[in-house]
């Protein structure tokens, strides 16, 4: 939307979206060049990850050329998704590790830099990312051996996929007699502390009005769930033809091996619990966010 008014630039993967702006024209994980103002396909292409890098250079170049409160100071969303966040040919070499640092409200003082981050209740988040993307998984020597529809034994070969995915670089996390619960939550934990905004997706709206009021957003976009029962491509190991998942059993499941998980959302709940009611009590309104049971099985986006 704000691509299309002109009011903003949107550097991630958008293999989903309808409108894919400057990125994912004509080619995977591939952004139109910052610098050129042409438009796909006449724009130079370059990685996504190399596109991020230059958008963030440029910004930290021009944050003095325009007050915070003109209404001529763009909106630039750097979206941070796998493969491309991390090693690998489509990540290296700025992954979200390495680009962090760059991207907090310190690195970049003279802009309204905010950096949030979504985490997903893992009784919920784990069967979507089956259904959505198990031939990619499966093609890990781990995971070799799992079927399509094998939801609790998913679970089991990726312990902790959320506080993993958010401290490492590398695609596969080691089994759990490894990497503790206790010692992969403190990881994640500790670095939860450098994102301004922290949400879950069951409070989808609730993170995104946080989202527009602190980062001075006016008319705030009405969030259309636009995914629901995604399953993989048809093939060999396509998700099409599995059943629901048995949410009591995931769950069972996500108690033995992702309990840090578990953990990061609960910690992530009462972020946005406190960071909400801090900036309603300076705003002076209130919000009722539409709530979603946690034991109901919704396909969302991650």
């Amino acid at each position: 939307r704000f691509e299309l008014e002109g009011k903003g630039r949107f550097y991630g993967p958008v293999t989903w979206l309808e409108n894919k702006g400057r990125c994912g024209v004509g080619k995977y994980l591939h952004c139109c060049h910052p610098e050129d103002e042409r438009l796909p396909p006449e724009c130079t292409p370059v990685k996504t990850t190399f596109a991020r890098h230059v958008a963030v250079a440029n910004i930290k170049a021009q944050s003095s050329a325009a007050p915070l409160n003109s209404s001529a100071v763009s909106f630039t969303f750097l979206e941070f998704h796998w493969p491309d966040s991390g090693l690998g040919r489509l990540g290296e070499p700025y992954t979200f590790l390495d680009m962090l640092p760059r991207i907090v409200p310190r690195a970049l003082p003279m802009q309204r830099a905010l950096v949030t981050i979504l985490l997903r209740d893992p009784a919920t988040f784990y069967p979507s990312l089956q259904l959505h993307q198990f031939p990619a998984m499966r093609s890990t020597r781990r995971a070799s051996n799992l079927t399509a529809c094998d939801y609790v034994g998913f679970v089991a070969v990726f312990p902790n996929m959320q506080s993993w995915r958010l401290t490492a670089t590398q695609w596969v996390q080691p089994p759990l007699e490894a990497l503790s619960h206790d010692r992969i939550f403190g990881a994640a934990s500790r670095l939860l502390v450098y994102f301004d905004i922290v949400g879950v997706t069951e409070q989808l709206e609730q993170w995104l009005a946080l989202l527009c009021i602190r980062a001075g957003i006016t008319v705030c976009p009405a969030i259309e769930h636009l995914n629901d029962q995604r399953r993989s491509r048809a093939g060999l190991h396509s998700t099409r033809h599995c059943p629901l998942p048995d949410i009591d059993a995931v769950r069972a499941a996500v108690d033995v091996h992702a309990v840090a998980d578990l953990r990061l959302h609960t910690l992530a709940r009462q972020r946005l619990r406190s960071d909400w009611h801090a900036t309603s009590t300076t705003h002076g309104f209130r919000f009722s966010p539409k709530r979603v049971r946690s034991d109901t099985f919704v396909p969302m986006p991650r």
